[in-house]
Order: C-alpha cells, then sequence, then structure tokens
C-alpha cells in the first residue's frame, strides 16, 4: 500500500508528532513571534541587595553528581471567602453557586537524579513525573479534615454541632420562582464543579510519564532552561504541565558567590514563557537561618532556610498586546520559605502563597489564593 502526506492513516501520526514538538517548544501562540524577549538557558543575575548581619557564610552547592530526589508536589487554589473550608463543609452546593471557579487540589509526583552532559563541566537535572492527580476541596471524599487555620496562634474554627437548618425564606423578601431559581443555580454549580475536577484530574493524570530537563550551573538550577517531553501531548494537558514547571521554578532557589549573613537578601529575575507569552519573574530571597556548625566552626552551610518573595508580570515592550483575561492568569505576587541542602539541589522543600494582582473591578473576598507545597519524600 502505498502512503503519501495526505493520506488519512497517516494524519493521526502526523498530528502526535505535532503535538509533541509543541511541548518541546514550550508552545505556539500568537505571542511566540516574541520570544526574543525570551534567553533560554542563560544563568540569571544574582544581585545581592543586603549583606547581613554577623558571621558571613558561604552558600555554595557542594558535589552533587550522585544527587537524585523524590517529590510530592501539591497545590490549592481557593477562592478566600472559602478558605477556611467551613462553608464548604456545611453547604457546599450555596457557597459553590457563589465561586467563579470550584476549590481545586492538583498533585504530581516526581523522581528525578542528576545527570552529566556531554560537556563534562555540566550537569542537567532530569525529572520524570509519576503520577498526577486533581480533586475538589473538601467536597466527596471521606474524612473531611478540619478547617485549616494559618495562624497556630489564632483559636481553631470548630465544626458546628448540629446540622445546619434549611434556610427560611421570607415571602415579602423573594417570591417562590426566585427561591426555586437559586436552589437550581446551587446544584448546578455543584454539578459543574464536580464536572470541572474530572477534566482536571484527566489531563493532570495525563502528565504522568512527562520528562523534564533543565541546567544545572553553579548559581543552581537554571529557571528558563526548563524542558519538557509528554507522551501524551494536548493543549490542555500542556497547560497543566506547564503549571508543574512553575511551580518548580519558584521552589529552587538560586545563590550568590559570596558570603553572606543572616539576614542577608539577594534577588535574581529572568523572562520565559507561559502559555506562550513572556512573562517576568522577579524574586528575593532572605537567608533566615543555616545550620550550627556553620555558624560555630566552618563556616560553609550544609543546610539554609530562606524567606522568598516574588512577583510575576508580562513582560514590557511586546510587540502584540496581551489581552487583559490572558494578563490576569499569568500575573501574580507570592511569598514563602524554602529550606535547601547543599549537598543536593534537587532536594526541594518550599512552601508558598500566591494571589493574582488586584485588578478594579474585583471583588475581594472571591480573590483566588495558591498554596504551593513542594516537599521531597526520599
Amino acid at each position: 500500500m502505498n502512503f503519501n502526506r495526505h493520506s488519512p492513516l497517516l494524519r493521526p501520526a502526523v498530528h502526535r508528532i505535532v503535538l509533541g514538538m509543541l511541548v518541546i517548544g514550550h508552545l505556539v501562540s500568537p505571542a511566540s513571534a516574541q520570544v526574543e524577549k525570551v534567553e533560554r538557558d542563560l544563568v540569571p543575575d544574582i544581585e545581592v541587595t543586603s549583606p547581613g548581619d554577623g558571621r558571613p557564610i558561604l552558600l555554595r552547592w557542594l558535589d552533587s553528581d550522585d544527587a537524585a530526589s523524590k517529590l510530592q508536589v501539591t497545590t490549592l487554589t481557593v477562592p478566600t471567602l472559602l478558605e477556611n473550608g467551613l462553608d464548604l463543609k456545611e453547604n457546599a452546593e450555596a457557597a459553590l453557586a457563589d465561586t467563579p471557579l470550584p476549590p481545586l487540589e492538583r498533585f504530581w509526583t516526581l523522581q528525578g537524579r542528576m545527570r552529566p552532559t556531554e560537556d563534562s563541566s555540566k550537569m542537567r537535572a532530569q525529572w520524570r513525573v509519576l503520577d498526577g492527580a486533581a480533586r475538589l476541596y473538601l467536597i466527596d471524599r471521606p474524612g473531611i479534615p478540619e478547617a485549616r487555620v494559618e495562624d497556630a496562634d489564632q483559636e481553631t474554627p470548630v465544626k458546628s454541632e448540629v446540622e445546619a437548618e434549611p434556610t427560611k425564606t421570607d415571602s415579602t423578601a423573594a417570591t417562590g420562582s426566585q427561591v426555586k431559581s437559586a436552589a437550581t443555580r446551587s446544584s448546578t454549580a455543584l454539578e459543574r464543579a464536580r464536572a470541572f475536577a474530572r477534566v482536571q484530574d484527566d489531563a493532570i493524570s495525563r502528565s504522568a510519564g512527562a520528562a523534564i530537563s533543565q541546567q544545572f550551573s553553579g548559581s543552581g538550577l537554571v529557571p528558563t532552561s526548563i524542558q519538557v517531553r509528554l507522551e501524551t501531548a494536548s493543549r490542555r494537558n500542556m497547560y497543566e504541565i506547564e503549571r508543574l514547571t512553575s511551580i518548580l521554578r519558584l521552589a529552587e532557589p538560586l545563590i550568590p558567590n559570596q558570603p553572606v549573613g543572616i539576614g542577608a537578601a539577594w534577588k535574581s529575575r529572568w523572562t520565559n514563557l507561559e502559555q506562550g507569552t513572556p512573562v517576568e519573574t522577579v524574586m528575593t530571597w532572605r537567608l533566615k537561618s543555616v545550620d550550627d556548625a556553620a555558624l560555630e566552626a566552618t563556616g560553609i552551610a550544609e543546610t539554609a532556610v530562606l524567606s522568598v518573595e516574588y512577583t510575576r508580570r508580562v513582560a514590557e515592550g511586546l510587540e502584540e498586546p496581551v489581552a487583559p483575561r490572558v494578563a490576569a492568569l499569568l500575573e501574580s505576587n507570592g511569598r514563602g520559605e524554602v529550606r535547601i541542602v547543599m549537598r543536593n539541589p534537587m532536594h526541594l522543600d518550599a512552601r508558598l502563597i500566591q494571589a493574582p494582582v488586584p485588578r478594579e473591578p474585583a471583588r475581594a473576598d472571591a480573590t483566588d489564593v495558591t498554596r504551593m507545597r513542594v516537599i521531597t519524600t526520599e
């Protein structure tokens, strides 16, 4: 049988190849013509803005040839008005009816190892995504936990001791049709939330088997060098894998090449493609603590704890303007804490909280807050 490039039997294979190329190329979009804003594999500059106090400590990656790690990456995106979880637990339908997107938890498991490259002086970190999943926060699962409390000194919210009473309707305030309409919206909102979670779970689960690699330098893992290959490629799957790589960039600190004291701060910035749009990230780290031996004897850190703040903005000076809706999805402010092990740059331990850039008009109580955790399990 003869085949040519127009044969319908070849179209599925060609389609898969094209999708794979899109993944490797970090997506193609109208903004892709502006990739000159993105300098891949360029190690970002690090500027020490404050030297800190006390004895200078050297932060440097030690022998990392055998570095390996297994990670659990989780995110939880919840509107601020639902953060404590009580409304979801007591009346999920009513709570979701007033929420643009349902609160969702996402999970990935990764395993990685540092590998040598053709250039013996350089190393690359290579990750493999073992699995991924998504589920609604506090809905449709057994063993609902107690409400989250960020400040341990605050009083913990308690569960209601009685079942919520049916809402009593004042006939002077609403007609029967209005009440029925509100009930229908609530029920539909819960169904939509479950359908949304199923779609997200399917897309994230298809990230299993994805290969992620990035360059390693003396400063750390290079954030602009991430490359991805997906076994099952689609636009939605690519969107979710980019969400994962975005979290990795934020959890991987860069370190200065000069000794610094406790309280020292340093800054770095880079631009990478997010959903085909150049986004500039500005990171500021501050040294909170190091191991006792570094302070008392060696002056070389084995472990360190850093606080971090960051901003993510669509790059300026683009030839094609970015729609406000796209900018709202890509731009954010964040903060958190990371713990690093100097003998293993792939040993990631980060807790971050991120919120979109405030825009008008907006409801303050409906702002989506995303909490991210990256934990090394092995």
